[in-house]
């Protein structure tokens, strides 16, 4: 069973939590004859992080509460593979939306997914504008020394590439998805891509 790192579950699963001393998705699989889908409790650091699991075929992926934006995520722990990940979105109508994301075609052979806490090393990142907003999980696609140009950049989400010029030459391709505890107004928007 692979163990796979997937952003965001936004809302607050209102189900009685499974206790356990586990670091990931994968720990709690591997444990116990298999446990099926639901609401966790893993550790990282002493750290109590609210996350569901859920295990689909051949990967595990867990999904971060955002209930838990106190708590230090050591994303390291919550990956096996930074091939692609999966985002899930949940809307105040309880509608939620799924979506396999990865390195545009032309650069999977040159650069794999980051994943970071409050961090996004190697990579633009979020603009400070935004610093109201944290903490926030990052998705980095395309490090700056590949993509310090004017060239093509953007990402692939379920099995199509998203692409936009690099009119100003900085590194955007990375998403950021904050917590935002404070309900704080954005201080920068992105910019929608299209393609």
């Amino acid at each position: 069973m692979k163990s796979q790192l997937w952003f965001l579950y936004w809302a607050v699963v209102c189900l009685t939590y499974r206790t356990s001393a586990y670091d990931s998705c994968k720990d709690i699989y591997l444990a116990d004859n298999r446990n099926s889908n639901g609401n966790y409790v893993i550790h990282h650091n002493g750290n109590a992080i609210n996350v569901y699991c859920s295990f689909e075929s051949n990967y595990g992926y867990t999904y971060i509460s955002k209930a838990s934006h106190n708590s230090a995520v050591d994303m390291s722990l919550l990956f096996t593979t930074r091939d692609f990940a999966k985002i899930r979105l949940r809307r105040s109508n309880g509608e939620q939306r799924e979506v396999i994301v990865e390195n545009l075609s032309s650069f999977k052979s040159s650069s794999t997914l980051y994943f970071g806490y409050n961090a996004h090393t190697s990579y633009q990142g979020p603009d400070s504008r935004n610093a109201a907003l944290k903490p926030y999980l990052f998705l980095g696609f395309l490090p700056e020394s590949l993509v310090r140009n004017y060239g093509t950049q953007g990402f692939r989400a379920a099995g199509k590439d998203f692409t936009f010029s690099n009119c100003d030459a900085n590194p955007n391709s990375y998403i950021t998805f904050y917590y935002n505890p404070n309900n704080a107004s954005p201080g920068r928007l992105g910019i929608p891509i299209v393609s």
